[in-house]
């Protein structure tokens, strides 16, 4: 009998925003940030083998903005982490959402198998 592997992965929503506020954004990047293609790409060359979750922040960070409501971010960070095969994701937030950003977020995704808040930490299943 085959056994199936989830890949579960942890992201800290708070470290990331702290990093995005430090980067530095070619033009070219600001302009692909604006104009979010349907289609998410991984930037990592094919020679280096990174984890689901070094993935996942590189995507990230190339793919989420400040700019962006959280909703949306957390929208995205969503599609990523499922391109990245991630089955369960632990998001950790620098504050509990309420109750309707937590619908927007279920209702927009078709991803969402489950999600439990817990104060300041998200556990989604894809």
């Amino acid at each position: 009998m085959e056994q199936f592997h989830q890949v579960r992965a942890v992201f800290d929503y708070t470290s990331f925003l702290e990093a995005l506020t430090l980067k530095k954004w070619t033009f070219f990047e600001a302009i692909q940030s604006v104009c979010l293609s349907g289609r998410l790409k991984s930037f990592v060359s094919a020679k280096v083998k990174l984890s689901p979750e070094e993935r996942l922040w590189q995507n990230a960070m190339h793919y989420l903005s400040m700019h962006y409501s959280d909703e949306l971010n957390l929208l995205t960070l969503l599609k990523i982490a499922k391109s990245e095969g991630i089955h369960e994701l632990k998001i950790m937030m620098p504050y509990a959402l309420d109750e309707s950003q937590l619908q927007d977020i279920e209702s927009h995704s078709e991803l969402i198998v489950h999600l439990i808040q817990e104060v300041d930490e998200l556990k989604i299943q894809l």
